[in-house]
């Protein structure tokens, strides 16, 4: 991790991306924008820097997987698995760092909370965007 406000970088990490069968690591940045929005850009072996931008984090990272998708690949990290989503309130007290790990049926407790920027594991529901909005569609109609 860095914190280099000289040019807005607050972090830099390693995340998995999966294109088909294969795990490739990318190197992400993540930086803060004067105007304040969040930018991430995502360097891939042998493809071009991919970016993606948002008011918050999780904004940005919808922006980023979005731009993935449209390579062929997904982004395997926490904040693209089929079951985490983040409330409003938890959106703007971690500007979209952490979102729930909800689980198959609601309950009346919190669930846990998952950094959305770290890798997913191997056998993780990592999904499109569009599947994982039809997931949380899917959640919010259940009767319990």
């Amino acid at each position: 991790m860095t914190d280099r406000a000289d040019d807005g970088v607050t972090e830099e990490l390693s995340v998995p991306v999966r294109f088909g069968p294969d795990l490739v690591e990318g190197s992400l940045v993540v930086a803060r924008r004067a105007s304040g929005d969040v930018a991430l850009a995502l360097t891939l072996p042998d493809r071009a820097t991919l970016q993606g931008v948002g008011f918050d984090l999780l904004a940005a990272l919808d922006d980023l997987r979005a731009a993935v998708e449209a390579q062929g690949g997904l982004l395997w990290v926490n904040g693209a698995r089929a079951n985490v989503h983040a409330s409003g309130m938890l959106r703007d007290a971690r500007d979209g760092r952490l979102a729930y790990v909800l689980p198959e049926q609601r309950v009346q407790d919190r669930p846990p909370v998952t950094d959305v920027l770290l890798g997913a594991g191997p056998d993780d529901p990592v999904v499109s965007l569009a599947e994982q909005q039809v997931w949380f569609a899917r959640y919010l109609a259940r009767s319990d």
